[in-house]
């Protein structure tokens, strides 16, 4: 039995499952590839995570243990530290074999004095040797660099150096040698102090200390020009000045905090710069009180 007209026409406003939906217009293919290529909205912009802030300084936080920027420059700290401790090491050493070189003046000064009068020959061995193996030193590069030879070049100068210095300790008055001594660890110590805590920079000073070589160097030749007893004192006392200048300097260059500073690699380098500074410090006290005296 067929249904009525009425009864399809109620069927059909009822939306009864025997009508039939309009069918969708279809969408050409390449349009729906290009849509599911496209990422949806979460994957393009994920979601916002709430960043802490983590103190950089502290010891305990996470960020100063795993960031590689923490962790290369407390690197770069520890090598400058053991840099630092290899150079003192060995000025240590160097100022060591010096001083047991001016104490033996000490034990019988009139017997040394007496070899170093009988053997000058010995002088100007070790005035040429020191003089040429801080040329080495300076001047060729990868000298200071190639172990052994680094080192063995600068015990040869240190050992020079030293036997020059117990010569002019022979010939000097053992009160004077003394005081010179004390007043330049003093000197050492105060300078030391002012390089690691001063806010200056002394590497810049570089046109100051040049001007005041060249005025000491006036100096001198008007001391020998005039053979003027005064001017020897200035010149003398221009010297000290000047290395205490440079012994700043070269202490900052080894701190490596400030605009020139010492390589890794050059460890001899600095340790012969601080050696010469304080002893050149040492050679003008000692010259300022001999002339005053």
């Amino acid at each position: 039995m067929q249904p009525s007209a009425k009864a399809v026409k109620y069927q059909q406003r009822s939306g009864s499952p025997n009508r039939q939906q309009p069918r969708k217009p279809q969408q050409p293919q390449y349009v729906s590839n290009y849509r599911n290529s496209q990422p949806s909205q979460q994957q393009q912009y994920p979601k916002k995570t709430q960043h802490t802030s983590i103190p950089i300084n502290s010891r305990n936080s996470s960020y100063s243990a795993d960031s590689p920027y923490a962790s290369s420059a407390m690197s770069e700290y520890n090598l400058r530290n053991g840099f630092i401790k290899k150079v003192l090491c060995i000025l240590m050493m160097q100022l060591a074999i010096s001083t047991v070189a001016i104490g033996v003046t000490f034990i019988d000064k009139s017997a040394i004095r007496t070899f170093m009068v009988e053997n000058k020959w010995l002088m100007w061995v070790a005035l040429v040797v020191s003089l040429a193996s801080m040329i080495v030193l300076v001047c060729k590069r990868d000298a200071f660099r190639k172990v052994p030879m680094n080192y063995i070049l600068l015990f040869v100068y240190t050992v020079s150096m030293s036997y020059l210095l117990a010569a002019i300790a022979a010939t000097t008055e053992s009160d004077v040698v003394l005081f010179a001594l004390g007043f330049t660890v003093l000197i050492v110590l105060a300078v030391t102090l002012y390089a690691c805590f001063t806010k200056t920079d002394v590497t810049k000073a570089r046109s100051i200390i040049s001007g005041l070589i060249m005025t000491a160097l006036l100096v001198l030749i008007f001391a020998l020009c005039f053979r003027s007893r005064f001017l020897s004192v200035i010149y003398s006392g221009l010297v000290g000045v000047i290395f205490t200048i440079i012994l700043a300097y070269d202490i900052q260059k080894l701190i490596g905090k400030y605009e020139q500073q010492y390589s890794l690699d050059e460890y001899i380098m600095a340790s012969l710069d601080l050696y010469i500074d304080i002893i050149q410090i040492f050679l003008a006290i000692l010259s300022v009180r001999r002339s005053t005296d």
